[in-house]
């Protein structure tokens, strides 16, 4: 015989931990998106001091 509160308990659970697992996957995505973005900046900053050294 199952506890029903046992089992509504070990529901709302299943259900906090995929929300989790969900909010888990955004956050890397939006993390390596940042990642990229960052490389992309330190890129064009990196050939905007390579300029100006240039042009002294």
């Amino acid at each position: 015989m199952v506890d029903p509160k046992r089992y509504i308990g070990d529901l709302v659970l299943k259900s906090r931990i995929e929300v989790l697992e969900q909010q888990v996957r955004e956050l890397r995505k939006e993390n390596e998106s940042l990642k990229k973005e960052k490389n992309k900046l330190e890129k064009a900053l990196d050939r905007k001091e390579v300029n100006i050294i240039k042009n002294l």
